[in-house]
């Protein structure tokens, strides 16, 4: 079993706390089913559903029907607060990639503030055939910060701000060299 912080370390997206969960389901013998299939289930297997690479739902049969001995359900959900970066908004800006976001779950804003931060999630790609790869990605490095101003910049900052997302909350990333992709697809293609 994984503890804890390894599962928490393993899961920046959804789409890795599923991929995370599934593989210690796997380990511990549970059978994953499809949604759209019909199930022949054996009192006491593990099975699972994963559903759109983000939702993982498991269970056990029990002995005796569910009218004579009821159910016992224990639930989580696997989205957390974050910012999700608006891609078709990524524009290079005052000699830096400017990256705004949209916000996810009411996270403290504050707290995105003066970080470097990694960026994560699901990626699709076209596979040079016509279809579509999809893959999780995460760029395992800083990738931009989101600044705030400094204390002689903005005096009130200590008596408590109202943050403004599209004003403060867009990640800036370092321009390394002319006509580079931006720093996420760049990270994404090398991957």
């Amino acid at each position: 079993m994984i503890d804890l912080t390894s599962f928490l370390d393993n899961s920046p997206t959804s789409f890795h706390a599923a991929l995370t969960i599934r593989t210690q389901l796997d380990k511990m013998g549970f059978t994953m089913l499809r949604e759209e299939d019909s199930w022949s289930l054996k009192s006491g297997h593990g099975y699972y559903i994963l559903r759109d690479e983000r939702a993982v739902m498991a269970f056990i049969p029990g002995q005796g029907s569910p009218a004579d001995d009821g159910l016992r359900i224990a639930a989580a959900h696997l989205d957390s607060p974050g910012l999700k970066v608006k891609m078709d908004a990524v524009e290079q800006k005052f000699g830096a990639w400017r990256m705004p976001v949209e916000v996810y779950g009411s996270p403290i804003q504050r707290t995105w503030l003066d970080r470097e931060l990694e960026a994560a999630g699901l990626v699709s790609i076209s596979d040079g055939n016509g279809g579509i790869l999809t893959r999780r990605w995460r760029s395992n490095t800083a990738v931009a910060v989101i600044p705030s101003l400094a204390l002689h910049l903005d005096k009130e900052v200590n008596k408590g701000v109202e943050i403004n997302i599209q004003q403060h909350l867009a990640a800036l990333a370092p321009i390394h060299e002319a006509n580079e992709l931006n720093p996420l697809v760049r990270g994404i293609l090398t991957h």
